[in-house]
């Protein structure tokens, strides 16, 4: 009898103990998609400051300084975030990651880096004042140094605050840097507004005051940095060589995709004017509106695709791209029926009757980050698949589509005639980045 209550108590105890362990397991998950939901609405909300402060500032410049002054200030901001995008992807990106590892052992390294992008930003002074020669020569754009120093400052403003954003990432404290990004926001309309009731509002001065507010809402963190003594310049570039290596490919498609956001401007300013040019980013700036949300599904994406594949393979991850994928095209159709509907209305509110209704052009522009917005769940699952090689040489090649197809439409039918341009090379691109997946995936089930 003396048996019989120890033998029941055991599988008790037994019973107890697992669920206790479970419990704990279950709570650290649940802390982990807490943490995980909480980082990514840090992200989400981040990205639409800067949306709508970048928004703000086009439409302010758009609708009191007119479509050619738009058109200077948005060559010269795309030049910025292309450069700035390069810059990021090779050298800030990584400090984040060695931050993250020892906060301490690589300050010295930091502080090399500054030095050395400085040199970097001179370079891109001298090979725009090349560019600037060359395109008065040839194309009869005349760029003036004031604009030059201008684009120079801005690259520098984003480059001070880019770097301090994603030391902010990297120790996790993603509040700190929506701070900063609400700041520097504030600063730029702030500048711009400033500059236009005192009627000093020109492209180059749009920028300045751009590149300001960017130095100005890095300085807190930069003033924790100091800068002059423990220089490594020789561990900088070894660990550079390093990066370079394992992510030149990410970095290369990163720029190429950047520039396809940007070159149609920079072919319209050259064969048509900065008016197209301008006409077109007020019409962009409508259909990016969607911008924060297509960039929070992307990062919703990401580890979903990841957990899948790492959890039951790529028979699973084709499984989750394809239903992502559907998602997205079924946002997609929403959104281009939302387009169609409001946003010629949308246009004429924020940029007045200065401009004509661009009511074809915003539905093409509107499929164009459609195709965009199908394509992200594609992409992530392609490099998931350790194939990021592929995905540079389709941005590369839907690059080169679009300088071939919007010249070639452009020249035949106009501004709508080089979006379609556009367009088309963005769905050839989805094509081919759904051929390159079920090739990849294919190949790993095998």
């Amino acid at each position: 009898m003396n048996d019989a209550p120890s033998s029941s108590s055991e599988p008790l105890e037994a019973h107890s103990s697992v669920s206790v362990k479970e419990r704990g397991s279950l709570s650290r998950k649940t802390l982990q998609v807490r943490g995980g939901v909480s980082r990514g609405v840090w992200a989400i909300a981040d990205q639409a400051v800067i949306s709508l402060s970048s928004l703000l500032a086009t439409v302010v410049i758009g609708r009191f300084a007119g479509a050619e002054s738009l058109g200077q200030y948005v060559v010269g901001f795309s030049i910025a975030v292309t450069f700035s995008c390069l810059v990021r992807a090779l050298i800030v990106a990584p400090f984040g990651v060695f931050i993250f590892r020892a906060p301490e052992a690589d300050r010295c390294v930091m502080r090399s880096a500054m030095w050395l992008q400085a040199g970097s930003v001179i370079a891109l002074t001298v090979v725009l004042g090349m560019l600037a020669s060359v395109a008065v020569e040839l194309f009869d754009v005349s760029i003036s140094g004031k604009m030059l120093m201008a684009v120079t400052c801005i690259v520098t403003g984003m480059m001070a605050r880019e770097i301090a954003r994603q030391a902010c990432f990297a120790e996790l404290r993603f509040a700190s840097a929506m701070g900063g990004d609400v700041v520097s926001s504030l600063l730029t309309i702030g500048g711009i507004a400033g500059l236009w009731y005192f009627e000093r509002l020109t492209p180059a001065l749009a920028l300045v005051a751009v590149g300001t507010a960017g130095w100005i809402a890095s300085a807190g963190w930069w003033i924790r940095i100091p800068l002059n003594n423990g220089i490594d310049v020789s561990e900088t570039i070894r660990r550079w060589s390093t990066t370079w290596r394992f992510g030149r490919w990410e970095a290369l498609g990163q720029t190429c995709q950047v520039l396809q956001g940007y070159v149609l401007s920079w072919i319209l300013a050259i064969s048509s004017g900065f008016e197209a040019a301008g006409f077109y980013a007020a019409t962009w700036s409508i259909v990016q509106l969607a911008s924060p949300f297509a960039q929070g599904a992307g990062n919703a994406m990401g580890p979903s695709l990841a957990r899948a594949f790492a959890d039951h393979g790529s028979v699973q991850l084709r499984k989750t791209t394809r239903h992502l994928t559907m998602a997205a095209l079924g946002a997609s159709i929403v959104y281009l029926i939302a387009i169609a509907i409001v946003g010629p209305e949308l246009f004429q509110f924020a940029y007045g009757d200065q401009y004509p209704r661009p009511t074809s052009l915003l539905i093409v522009l509107a499929g164009v980050v459609c195709v965009s917005v199908i394509s992200m769940a594609i992409t992530k699952a392609i490099v998931i698949l350790e194939r990021p090689h592929h995905i540079f040489l389709i941005q590369a090649g839907v690059l080169a589509g679009i300088v071939g197809c919007s010249l070639a439409l452009g020249s035949m039918y106009g501004l709508i005639g080089a979006a379609i341009g556009l367009l088309t090379a963005q769905i050839g691109g989805l094509a081919a980045k759904v051929w390159a997946y079920r090739a990849t995936a294919a190949s790993q089930e095998r």
